[in-house]
């Protein structure tokens, strides 16, 4: 019998105005990368949070720590290692 599974959110991060980057554990096993957006309800001002569709599995911690490692080879190449860190982030 197929048992949908379920997410418990470790943590996010903001990277657009209204958009999240998620990162949950499954209770299949594994984690998922995913996308938030959030916006205001008109009618009752409430926030309405969705999951876009596409997430990414990431079968394992060190399938974790790869994604961890190519994200730290693009942020090495921007800022070398003697160079303080900059954002790329327009105001």
């Amino acid at each position: 019998m197929y048992t949908k599974p379920t997410y418990k959110e470790i943590t996010s991060v903001k990277v657009t105005g209204n958009r999240e980057l998620v990162i949950s554990e499954s209770s299949n096993g594994g984690f998922t990368l995913g996308q938030r957006v959030k916006s205001i309800d008109s009618m009752t001002g409430e926030t309405i949070a969705l999951f876009m569709k596409g997430a990414i599995p990431v079968r394992d911690v060190e399938t974790l720590v790869a994604v961890r490692d190519a994200i730290n080879l693009v942020i090495d190449g921007i800022n070398p290692p003697n160079k303080k860190p900059t954002s790329r982030r327009k105001s």
